[in-house]
């Protein structure tokens, strides 16, 4: 409900208000008539008047300021306690005075302009009838509301305190602003870059040390010139806005972490920083002669490391999408942990030429393996020099097939080519250590082959059976990595194969990693394990295996192999495998019984070789005696 009351000569339209316990009281929301000095009364019918709402609560609206523009109106006199909820500095285009009768702790007027109590917070400019070309805002101002300047007519303002903050965009609307904006002018407040127009370059000086976060709304530069690194905030809007180049001027601390959330910078360039130095935008360490910073936009495919440069930092070029070939340097002797890691395009990485030494583990704060999660890589060349290989190196690489590590290799960390696509693995002779987990988890589906110089096996097993990188040990169901492990004497001959099975049964795990913790193969420990393996075929696998070696301690697995003989000839017999149905007939594990039941199956499924060495075999035994048949 609205109410107009005539009072010392204006005629005020008021709105009627409810407060929280339901008592009602009025609010300023329109004059009728006005004279050059309005005086709002405290009280209108028995009701307080609380407080000034000439606009709506929404965003200003340029028609409801020109129909609430008092012109003319010289001061404004304003009861104890009442508050300004909605005000601009268009309502009194005129006004020179705010009085604030009694005590009054919510305001001060002085010199034009309104504050808050305390004088920090400038809320609206009045000054001189907004006829004032300069403005000069006292150093006890630490905040600029919104619309603090909203349609002032002002061509200079003066910031007395370098450190003042802004809300929102108090100058919208003013001459101030537009002149700026129209010359693609930078806008500074104090010592703060406010807003930027020109969207090719941006120059700061050295008195500027803040960036607002809405600097670059309108427009974003190409390059920037600093003597300070920006906040993550600025420089995601930077990378929002497409900024690709940082000019540095200083000896400024860089945040590599951040710089590498920049991912279309292309290059850094350093003008005269005593640490870092920068050759065409990729940034160097001055003292350890190190690759630090790879900027995460160039879209380079091929980069080689340049000469002098002995070491390949941290996380130097992480994450990067557009590299797909990598030449290290023949100086690198260092490549520190997740220097490649996450690089989505990385293809091929020449280092045969190179000097590194070590390929470091991966960090115990997060930091990944040197090429870990590098998931295109397919080939890469390893060093003569290369003595250790670090963990994760390879974790969730491209990595397929065989990989031949070459002799100088003595230790290879925990996850080095777990998840990666190997097939075959050949251990240099040179190897000492093998941590867990380092040709884990491969692929639950593929047999894994591994050639091993004896000597040369300790942390096998767990190489191979560990759980997968980040379970939980006690929650990790057993899967075992199926492999065949050949062990090599020193001129690289196979001495014989050690089968790990798939199907191991739990609680076989410390048997089977004792069988190889030796300099050799323990058969006898080995062979304590062979009632642990679930899958048949496997089982049967792995048997005919050992006889074949002469490992058969006991007659163990020979005894199990008559026991399924027959079973075995009918898989054969199922998969049409005549060849190797005959050989196995051959062994002589069968009986005559066998014998028939398996002419019967080899009749019906057409396998007449096998029928006819049957038949053979059946006719030449002497006096009802099992015999064995060449033919």
């Amino acid at each position: 409900m609205s109410l107009r009351y005539l009072y010392k000569g204006t005629e005020f339209e008021l709105s009627e208000k409810h407060s929280s316990d339901g008592r009602p009281y009025f609010e300023v929301a329109d004059l009728i008539s006005y004279v050059e000095e309005i005086i709002v009364p405290s009280m209108v019918n028995g009701y307080e008047v609380k407080g000034l709402r000439f606009l709506t609560d929404g965003v200003f609206n340029d028609r409801e300021l020109q129909d609430r523009q008092f012109k003319g109106v010289r001061k404004l006199v304003i009861p104890p306690g009442m508050r300004i909820y909605r005000l601009s500095n268009r309502n009194f285009p005129d006004i020179e005075e705010i009085v604030f009768e009694g005590e009054h702790y919510d305001y001060e007027f002085k010199d034009g302009m309104l504050f808050d109590q305390y004088g920090k917070r400038l809320l609206l400019t009045f000054k001189n009838g907004m006829s004032s070309r300069e403005i000069k805002i006292p150093k006890t101002v630490n905040i600029l509301s919104s619309g603090a300047f909203k349609d002032t007519t002002v061509s200079r303002i003066v910031f007395s305190n370098p450190w003042i903050e802004v809300e929102g965009n108090p100058f919208e609307g003013s001459r101030w602003y537009k002149k700026h904006r129209q010359s693609e002018d930078t806008i500074y407040v104090g010592n703060m870059v406010f807003r930027q127009f020109n969207s090719d370059e941006l120059t700061l000086d050295p008195s500027i040390s803040r960036i607002s976060p809405d600097c670059f709304k309108h427009n974003c530069p190409e390059e920037i010139t600093t003597h300070f690194i920006p906040p993550s905030n600025i420089i995601k809007e930077l990378n929002k806005g497409g900024c690709t180049k940082i000019r540095i001027t200083s000896d400024c601390e860089i945040p590599w972490d951040v710089m590498r959330g920049w991912e279309r910078l292309r290059e850094i360039r350093l003008a005269s920083h005593a640490k870092y130095f920068d050759k065409d935008g990729v940034v160097f360490d001055r003292r350890n002669d190190e690759l630090i910073f790879y900027p995460p936009g160039r879209s380079d495919e091929d980069y080689t490391v340049p000469d002098g440069i002995t070491s390949i930092g941290a996380k130097s070029f992480y994450g990067h999408k557009y590299l797909k070939k990598v030449v290290i340097g023949k100086n690198v002797i260092r490549i520190m942990s997740a220097a490649f890691m996450n690089c989505s395009a990385l293809e091929n990485v020449q280092m045969h030429n190179s000097k590194v030494a070590e390929l470091c583990d991966a960090g115990v704060f997060n930091d990944g393996g040197v090429f870990e999660g590098c998931e295109r890589l397919r080939k890469i060349s390893l060093p003569v020099t290369l003595r250790h290989i670090g963990s994760r190196a390879f974790y969730k690489t491209g990595l397929t097939g065989l990989i031949k590590l070459k002799d100088g290799i003595r230790s290879i960390g925990m996850y080095a080519f777990s998840k990666s696509s190997l097939t075959k693995v050949n251990l240099p002779r040179t190897l000492e250590i093998i941590s867990p987990g380092a040709f884990a988890d491969l692929g639950i589906s593929k047999r894994l082959c591994i050639s091993v110089f004896e000597g040369c096996t300790y942390g096998l097993f767990e190489a191979v059976e560990y759980p997968s990188y980040g379970a939980l040990l006690e929650y990790e169901s057993v899967k075992w990595q199926a492999a065949d492990i050949t062990f090599l004497d020193m001129s690289g001959a196979s001495v014989y194969v050690f089968r790990i099975p798939q199907s191991l049964n739990k609680g076989y795990e410390q048997i089977m990693e004792s069988a190889i913790t030796g300099c050799t193969l323990n058969r006898e420990k080995y062979l304590k394990c062979f009632e642990g393996f679930k899958d048949k075929q496997e089982k049967i696998s792995i048997a005919l295996n050992i006889i074949d070696e002469n490992g058969d301690l006991d007659g163990i697995c020979e005894t199990f192999i008559r026991q399924s003989s027959v079973e075995i000839a009918e898989t054969y017999i199922s998969e049409n495998k005549e060849d190797t149905l005959v050989d196995f007939l051959k062994r002589g594990y069968m009986t005559a019984e066998d014998m028939r039941t398996v002419l019967r199956k080899c009749n019906d499924k057409g396998l007449s070789l096998a029928s006819a060495y049957i038949l053979h075999y059946m006719s030449s035994r002497p006096n009802g005696v099992d015999n064995v048949l060449t033919i």
